[in-house]
């Protein structure tokens, strides 16, 4: 049942269109806010608030490379960690940088299809 669950909420994930950011239109969080963002997230009791949490976030800016690393680190199942790394791609702020997110990723089939996303 947990297992139907996560993959609900990491289809939801990817059905949500992000916003029509460009990459050079944003600037990252800052400290201070990310450091805010981070304990919410982290503090969230379901992995359902924790992505509703990124959600906030995302709709309100863009994030660093760094920043969206730090995020899914807050995630242990792998294919939220996917949704959540497409979901975001959009509004990073670096996207040079981008290559440190895919550290978080235990699988290459997850790094190959986050890399599909920042390829289009």
């Amino acid at each position: 049942m947990r297992k139907l669950f996560v993959l609900l909420v990491a289809s939801m994930l990817v059905a949500v269109t992000a916003r029509a950011w460009t990459i050079s239109e944003c600037s990252p969080m800052s400290d201070k806010d990310f450091e805010i963002a981070h304990k919410a997230i982290s503090e969230a009791g379901f992995l359902d608030d924790k992505v509703a949490e990124v959600d906030k976030i995302l709709e309100q800016g863009c994030l660093s490379s760094e920043q969206l690393r730090t995020l899914l680190l807050l995630f242990e199942f792998e294919n939220i960690k996917l949704a959540v790394a497409q979901r975001a791609y959009p509004q990073v702020s670096d996207a040079e940088n981008f290559n440190n997110v895919y550290e978080v990723f235990e699988f290459d089939d997850s790094v190959a299809r986050l890399q599909e996303v920042v390829s289009r």
